[in-house]
């Protein structure tokens, strides 16, 4: 590994990787460790760099939010009407597939 890349040891590559749920070829980690290291080194370069009159924002778009109050309206519709319009359903309750594992 060259001085111009932060010190990413195959080891730590490799446990970066299984951390990420990645699977490395053995004939790539040194090249996997030299890119996480350009990548560590490229981020320090952006921690010099002098913000002092930066103004702090969380979007650039100049958007807002619309709001309105919230209003509570009456429907017609009954939960057996919704229920009925389910393309599945668990007596009372709406049957969907399971989210997670």
């Amino acid at each position: 590994m060259t001085s111009e890349h932060a010190n990413i040891t195959p080891v730590e590559a490799q446990h970066i990787a299984e951390l990420a749920h990645l699977t490395i070829q053995s004939d790539r980690i040194d090249e996997v460790s030299a890119g996480l290291g350009a990548i560590l080194k490229f981020g320090s370069q952006l921690q010099e760099i002098d913000t002092t009159h930066v103004v702090p924002t969380s979007q650039v778009t100049g958007l807002v939010d619309v709001l309105r109050e919230d209003e509570v309206i009456t429907s017609d519709v009954t939960p057996e009407a919704l229920l009925a319009a389910a393309p599945s359903r668990d007596g009372q309750y709406f049957k969907v597939k399971r989210v997670l594992k």
